[in-house]
């Protein structure tokens, strides 16, 4: 029943505007296909196609990343039962590991930045993920 009449679930538009700046979106993800797929995994992957768009201002995503980088921080130390760092300490701390993670995506090429937004364009059809343009060699995830 699931893929009865190729069924498509579209977001056509997401916008979240911030002092920091906005968050664009746009997915959609669609089943191509007859009821019986459903009953072969590997035929239903084929069955599935999906893209997605999103853009983010550079400093809304700088200010995000760094506000769950001191709660990540903060939950180590307590994990740890060390002493908390004071708050300046812990700012500095979670921009210098937010911008780190953000580097760690532009080379990657899972993030690109483009007219002051980081930006991710992907897409999923017959097994293969496109991210930013180019084929995402998913061994490496599969290999752990």
């Amino acid at each position: 029943l699931l893929l009865e009449g190729s069924p498509e679930i579209e977001l056509t538009k997401l916008s979240i505007k911030t002092g920091e700046g906005e968050l664009l979106g746009h997915a959609l993800i669609s089943l191509k296909g007859d009821p019986e797929l459903a009953a072969n995994p590997l035929l239903l992957l084929a069955a599935v196609s999906a893209e997605l768009k999103l853009s983010v201002s550079k400093p809304l995503l700088e200010s995000l990343l760094k506000d769950y980088k001191i709660e990540e921080i903060t939950d180590e130390m307590k994990s740890q039962n060390e002493a908390l760092l004071s708050d300046k300490k812990l700012q500095n701390l979670g921009k210098t590991r937010a911008q780190s993670e953000i580097k760690q995506m532009l080379d990657q090429n899972i993030l690109v930045l483009k007219d002051g937004n980081y930006k991710i364009e992907a897409s999923y059809r017959l097994g293969k993920i496109i991210l930013n343009g180019k084929p995402l060699d998913l061994s490496p995830l599969l290999n752990f």
